[in-house]
């Protein structure tokens, strides 16, 4: 259970920071799922690769831990679980 606590506390803590990151580029979360931020932008060419490299850019603290975090992104008219 403690090891449970920390992992997803830790994956909760690395959403936040992409969260903040997302909404400062001009990408407005409209809810998150689990592990996902959805978006829903004004449609532009590269939204989806620039989420992912916000989704990607990890906090100091991760780096110094050797996180190592990939992302997937997708681009749909209405959102439906991958």
């Amino acid at each position: 259970m403690l090891m449970n606590n920390l992992v997803q506390g830790t994956a909760r803590d690395l959403m936040f920071d992409a969260a903040h990151k997302a909404e400062a580029a001009g990408l407005p979360i409209v809810f998150t799922v689990h592990d996902e931020l959805v978006c829903e932008p004004k449609r532009e060419e590269g939204l989806a690769l620039k989420l992912k490299h916000i989704m990607e850019d990890l906090p100091a603290w991760a780096i110094e831990r050797k996180f190592l975090i990939t992302a997937e992104v997708d681009e749909m008219e209405r959102y439906r679980k991958g």
